[in-house]
């Protein structure tokens, strides 16, 4: 089953959009507040840039966040995997070892 697209309408930076997705309106909210923030701010660092300009390094700060993040899941992952392979291998030789008596 096709998952359902939604029309979701908001502004940036005073020009109309519609997007096109899967993402709850909530999300969207989420999303479109961060975004307009984001841009906010770097209109105030940089109040010559274009607008297309300020977009164009918001993105460009997305898609670094987004691979920082990417290489620390990657990360805790190979963590992930390590923990479990050291608890495999406690409780494989534990079961392997019969507890001495003591005399």
């Amino acid at each position: 089953m096709a998952e359902e697209n939604f029309r979701y309408k908001t502004t940036i930076h005073g020009k109309p959009y519609t997007i096109i997705g899967h993402e709850t309106r909530r999300q969207m909210d989420e999303v479109m507040k961060v975004f307009n923030d984001q841009l906010e701010q770097i209109k105030r660092l940089a109040p010559e840039i274009s607008t297309e300009d300020s977009a164009v390094l918001l993105a460009v700060n997305a898609i670094n966040d987004q691979l920082k993040k990417q290489e620390r899941i990657f990360q805790l992952e190979e963590d992930l995997q390590a923990a479990e392979d050291k608890i495999s291998q406690l409780t494989s030789g534990s079961k392997t070892k019969a507890p001495q008596e003591k005399k």
